[in-house]
């Protein structure tokens, strides 16, 4: 009834151990029943040890036993102890995880675990057996009262933190300053454990030297992401679910809370898709596009159009808009021959994001912008389809890294071998988001350093050639 999942079967392990360990006469250890508990299933099932549940039903179950070692205190003084060490532990630990840690979280199980465990649950299995449903319909009630209580407490604007990702060695000193915190009673200085945990909560990473530009791997989409001198620029958002999913997990990981400012290129749900969504959670100061955008997009930004020859400076680094020009607008040129396209200039290197321009602008761009089109990184307009990506714009840019920004197995076949053959023959490295997975530009006084995350992150069972896929 339970799913069967990591925390259902480490609960029936652990008491199927006790049970026999009663029987046997001897005395339970919870730790030994939770540590076969957990060779049993890692023995069944050896990716249950990958998923982050494994880690934080075993890992917070041991917390709570290591907790309440030789305590004896009134049943309700343990629970409420219980709920408040766990939260402060779960935190390193959620953060590590999911990049967000609860803070709602202890008043939260105050509620719904002894509603759950007393009322609940009961009435549910005792209609298992008895005739009629009334109880069932009864813990139905009472669960559709309580869920309701849940999501006006999750919708509280501090209901949860999302800190910047701190390095591993923050991670390591708030874990072991939440195992000190909670430890039993006669271990001197347990508020020490605290600091750790608060450095892990309001850690912020220093901002790039430089320009730094990620281009996300936002599937058959394309998101960027330039940031310079303390300010950030998102270029698309990608479809819907990469803006969920890619695009709002790396503003968060970097302590980003505010936009500086955003251009979605054009009207293309690839492009668009996220927007909504990511422009609600970070506001835009300023918002560019080339079509008209939803009140509820702009969320209050200052809005323009965007326009060959608009720019601005932030320290270093110059944006300005290569296409389209004002008098493109009204003329009936396709949402993509409307792409908005942005050059980032440095002193150390230049970036230029094209949108899905099709070849034929490719061409007019390419006789009008002339020496502006010259860039170190190149975003392949289109994803690198077929009628993209032509041999004399290529020439024009003259680009180092060419980064051809698509989804692994996509039904339109981007990037097309014809485009990757043009972007091959200018000598340029090829960098592909779906095999390289997000693509990191750094422009310093060092030069330009581009990493590949899949490189820098990878794992055993990944692999980046073509034949994985």
């Amino acid at each position: 009834m339970a799913g069967f999942g990591v925390p259902v079967r480490r609960s029936f392990l652990m008491l199927a151990l006790a049970a026999l360990v009663v029987f046997s006469g001897k005395s339970p250890s919870p730790f030994s029943a939770l540590a076969w508990a957990a060779l049993a299933i890692v023995f069944a099932d050896p990716w249950a040890a990958a998923s982050a549940g494994f880690w934080l039903s075993f890992g917070l179950v041991a917390a709570v036993v290591f907790a309440f070692s030789g305590v004896g205190a009134h049943p309700v003084w343990r629970f409420v102890r219980a709920q408040t060490l766990v939260s402060v532990f779960a935190a390193p630990l959620t953060l590590l995880f999911f990049n967000e840690a609860s803070l709602i979280s202890p008043l939260a199980n105050l509620i719904a675990v002894p509603i759950t465990g007393f009322a609940i649950l009961p009435l549910a299995l005792a209609d298992v057996i008895l005739p009629g449903d009334f109880l069932w319909r009864a813990a139905g009630f009472i669960l559709e009262k309580l869920w309701g209580i849940m999501r006006w407490m999750s919708d509280l604007r501090f209901a949860a933190w999302s800190p910047a990702a701190a390095p591993w060695w923050v991670f390591a000193a708030a874990v072991f300053g939440g195992a000190w915190f909670m430890a039993p009673a006669g271990i001197p200085f347990k508020w020490a454990g605290l600091p750790p945990i608060a450095a892990l909560l309001l850690w912020s990473p220093p901002p790039p030297e430089g320009l730094r530009v990620v281009f996300l791997n936002a599937g058959q989409g394309a998101a960027a992401i330039a940031r310079t001198g303390g300010r950030t620029l998102l270029y698309d958002a990608g479809p819907g679910f990469a803006g969920k999913l890619a695009v709002a997990p790396f503003l968060r990981g970097e302590g980003i809370r505010r936009l500086d400012a955003a251009v979605v290129s054009h009207d293309d749900s690839d492009h668009r898709g996220g927007a909504e969504d990511i422009l609600r959670r970070f506001p835009a100061e300023k918002l560019f596009a080339s079509f008209p955008m939803k009140a509820e997009e702009k969320a209050g930004a200052n809005y323009a159009r965007c326009e060959a020859g608009q720019g601005w400076r932030w320290g270093k680094a110059e944006f300005v808009f290569l296409h389209p020009r004002r008098e493109d607008y009204g003329r009936g040129f396709s949402d993509n021959a409307m792409s908005c396209v942005l050059k980032v200039k440095t002193p150390w290197g230049s970036v230029l994001l094209t949108g899905d321009i099709p070849g034929g602008t490719e061409l007019v761009l390419a006789e009008r912008a002339g020496g502006d089109l010259a860039a170190d990184v190149l975003l392949a307009p289109h994803h690198g389809s077929r009628h993209s990506s032509e041999a004399e714009f290529l020439k024009r840019t003259a680009s180092r890294f060419v980064v051809f920004s698509a989804g692994a197995w996509n039904r339109f076949g981007h990037p097309h071998p014809e485009a990757l053959a043009r972007a091959e023959a200018t000598g340029a490295e090829i960098l592909r988001t779906d095999l390289h997975g997000a693509i990191v530009a750094d422009f310093s006084e060092a030069g330009i350093r581009v990493e590949k995350w899949r490189e820098k992150r990878a794992y055993r069972w990944a692999t980046n050639d073509d034949s994985s896929r």
